[in-house]
């Protein structure tokens, strides 16, 4: 099962789209029936469509898509957002899980509710970065509760900078419910970095963290207008190298409909509860 784990879907975009460092600068709408055919034309079976932050309107907007495309997934909420959860079933039934930025002050209370719930939640990088330590231990403290770096955990641009974050990453790979997600870090590195960078960076994530926790997102339509959701896609596969189809299959949706906890009767799950418990590799 293929799904592209990072879309994002608006009529019209959101003071909090707007505002994204990557928007993609066009008054224009980013439906369902522009992402679906690029899906289908890549042989992947869906998305999950990540809400940036809208009001309530533009949440229902997002459920009536689910439940009207076989090809939207599911939705990964801001977890500001989780007041109309409680006020839609229907949101309820697509709502995959929840994302918050790693400087907030309640990712160890958004953990919690995720565990319970049997949902995943998305860390996007603040301005400081994740923050590995804390992070860690918030995971440690909830282990049943998928945790997902967001746009590659915020690797930097800046050389002198990347050790540092490294570390921290290697700090986070030590949990075994930590994942990441390789979205996001397609555009805004293309803009600054060679291929054989972009490489390495990914062959570090895949050496720390394992086939079984890597998920790939496009970002789109934040990628554009410079990278196309076809350009993302060549960039990953030639950043994570020659590989076998079952290592490559992983990346590009099995993990994320593991994590994300797609419906069994559209995928053939592995256990999460086993899943944690795997070595690195």
């Amino acid at each position: 099962m293929r799904i592209d784990s990072q879309i994002s879907l608006w009529k019209q975009a959101p003071g909090s789209a707007r505002r994204h460092p990557r928007f993609p600068g066009e008054d224009r709408a980013f439906l369902p029936e522009h992402i679906e055919p690029i899906l289908a034309r890549n042989r992947f079976d869906g998305g999950l469509l990540v809400s940036t932050g809208g009001e309530a309107e533009e949440i229902a907007q997002l459920v009536v898509w689910c439940e009207t495309s076989a090809l939207l997934k599911g939705i990964v909420l801001a977890w500001n957002e989780r007041a109309a959860v409680a006020e839609s079933p229907a949101l309820t039934a697509v709502l995959r899980g929840y994302w918050t930025l790693a400087d907030s002050t309640d990712i160890s209370d958004a953990a919690a509710h995720c565990g319970a719930e049997g949902l995943a939640l998305d860390i996007v990088p603040g301005v400081n970065g994740l923050g590995s330590a804390p992070l860690a231990a918030v995971a440690s403290a909830n282990p049943g509760t998928p945790i997902v770096l967001a746009h590659a955990g915020g690797p930097p641009l800046e050389q002198h900078a990347l050790a540092e974050w490294m570390e921290g990453m290697r700090t986070l790979a030590k949990e075994p419910n930590i994942h990441v997600k390789l979205s996001g870090f397609w555009s805004t590195a293309l803009d600054a970095w060679n291929v054989a960078t972009l490489q390495s960076l990914v062959v570090f994530l895949i050496n720390e963290f394992g086939a079984n926790r890597l998920l790939f997102g496009s970002d789109w339509p934040f990628c554009l207008p410079a990278h196309s959701w076809k350009e993302c896609l060549a960039r990953f596969t030639q950043s994570i190298g020659a590989r076998k189809m079952d290592f490559r299959e992983l990346l590009l949706g099995e993990n994320a409909a593991r994590v994300y906890r797609l419906p069994r009767q559209e995928a053939e799950l592995l256990s999460p509860e086993a899943d944690f418990l795997k070595p690195n590799g």
